[in-house]
């Protein structure tokens, strides 16, 4: 599990970093449309605090549990990304 003594130099100038992943499901029909999102998972790197969400309404209103200044570190941004605009949130402005 990464931890903050395995970042590089210059990930300092972020206060939080995030190791995410989402589950999801694609909508009936639609296999690339808005996908159905299921849970959030993330890790902060620098605390070792995981973050998690469910999605338990299809469709209801959910707050993004993250700073939206973090760095976000995923796999398959595209896939991240598409849970994230599903839900109506912002894409975050520092990702790799």
């Amino acid at each position: 599990m990464p931890n903050a003594a395995d970042l590089p130099e210059i990930l300092n100038g972020f206060g939080k970093v995030y190791v995410i992943d989402t589950e999801y499901y694609p909508q009936p029909g639609l296999p690339d449309g808005p996908v159905v999102p299921l849970a959030l998972q993330a890790l902060d790197v620098r605390t070792g605090t995981w973050v998690s969400a469910f999605f338990d309404e299809p469709g209801g209103s959910y707050m993004n549990p993250l700073d939206p200044d973090a760095l976000y570190i995923t796999f398959n941004a595209a896939a991240e990304w598409g849970a994230f605009i599903s839900l109506g949130w912002a894409l975050p402005r520092n990702s790799i």
